[in-house]
This record gives C-alpha cells, sequence and structure tokens, in this order.
C-alpha cells in the first residue's frame, strides 16, 4: 500500500503532495491516488507518464482520478514547477529538454509543412 510506505519511511519530511506517474493507470495508478487523496496528500498525476494497455481505460482513469481530487498534469509542467523560476541552476537544461520534439507535438502555427 503506498500510504504504508510513506509512512513507514525512516525520513522524517513534511510533504503533502505527491507526483505520480506509472504504468495500469486504471488499476494500480487509480488506487494509489485514491488512497493518497483519502489519507490527506494532494495528488498530481502525471498524464504523459502514465499508461495502460487500453487507450480508452487511460482515458477513464485519468477522468476518474481529476473526478475524485487529483489534479492533471504534464511531466513539462512538473519539471518547470520544481524549478520555481528561471533562476534555478537547472533551468537551462530543462528548458532545452521541453524543446525536444515529441510524438505528441502538433506543428507550430503557421508551419503547414509539418501537416
Amino acid at each position: 500500500m503506498p500510504t504504508s510506505i510513506l509512512q513507514s519511511s525512516n525520513r522524517v519530511a513534511v510533504c503533502n503532495q505527491v507526483v505520480l506517474v506509472g504504468i495500469e493507470a486504471h488499476v494500480c495508478v487509480t488506487q494509489t491516488a485514491l488512497e493518497l487523496m483519502e489519507d490527506g496528500y494532494e495528488v498530481h498525476v502525471v498524464t504523459d507518464a502514465v499508461s495502460s494497455s487500453r487507450l480508452g481505460d487511460r482515458a477513464t482513469a485519468i477522468q476518474r482520478m481529476m473526478q475524485s481530487g487529483a489534479f492533471a498534469v504534464t511531466s513539462e509542467m512538473v519539471m518547470f514547477q520544481l524549478c520555481e523560476s528561471a533562476k534555478h541552476p537547472n533551468f537551462k537544461s530543462i528548458s532545452a529538454l521541453a524543446k525536444e520534439p515529441r510524438p505528441d507535438m502538433l506543428p507550430a502555427v503557421g508551419d503547414a509543412s509539418k501537416l
């Protein structure tokens, strides 16, 4: 159970937010998210870092988690949020990573050659 793992950790940390990624969004990820929220954690589900064998299962799982109070975020959103500002020492490398093409990227407005 995810909560027992968090609670049994030898580290003493004050956190109430969890960034959640994983495989089989409709089973493991959803159950983990629901339990964490029940225990008072704010859950941020990284939608481009969860999957399921079937696209419909993934979409339904993400919708269920959001309806239950989780936040939908992307990996890029998480990276920049963790930086907090452009003053972070890793900001430039994260910006470069964010600019790399991904399969889900649409062409820029006005760039019909990539359609």
